[in-house]
């Protein structure tokens, strides 16, 4: 789908909704900015702490509701975007928006031997919210994540 496409589709939605694929849209590509153009160690406060932490407390109600429409908002965006929002904008932007509501989240990274020629590891990052993974759910049980929080970049990270 074009992105003309997409706002065609857009038209469908409430006016109340349009604030939440905006915001998506204005993280998903500051979060590739980052990755793209700035060296890890210049960005990485900016995502909050990667790796396993303290059990995630269970989502309430409303806190549910919210992580399912950041999910939705995110995925939507991303799979129209005019740039690639793999699993780490997603996740960094999904982590943006709901710590700007107040719901915590723990944000993954991790590596398995790469599948292709060209790369020795592939790399995955995936976000988890209470009970729910919201980004990166397919991939992430093959993947073996960093335990630590780390100011260095993983291998290929500024790709």
């Amino acid at each position: 789908m074009s992105p003309r496409e997409f706002l065609r589709k857009l038209r469908g939605y409430p006016v109340s909704e349009w604030r939440w694929m905006v915001e998506a849209g204005l993280s998903l590509a500051w979060a590739r900015f980052l990755i793209r153009f700035v060296p890890f160690p210049r960005w990485r406060g900016r995502m909050g702490p990667i790796g396993e932490g303290a059990p995630m407390p269970p989502l309430a109600g409303a806190q549910r509701a919210t992580a399912y429409m950041v999910r939705r908002w995110v995925q939507r965006v991303a799979a129209n975007a005019s740039f690639t929002a793999n699993c780490l904008p997603q996740a960094m932007a999904a982590r943006w928006m709901l710590a700007r509501r107040g719901i915590a989240t723990e944000l993954h990274i991790g590596a398995r031997p790469g599948t292709r020629g060209d790369r020795p590891i592939d790399l995955h990052a995936w976000l988890l919210c209470g009970d729910l993974c919201l980004t990166g759910e397919r991939e992430r049980h093959a993947f073996e994540a960093f335990q630590a929080s780390s100011r260095r970049a993983p291998p290929g990270l500024n790709a």
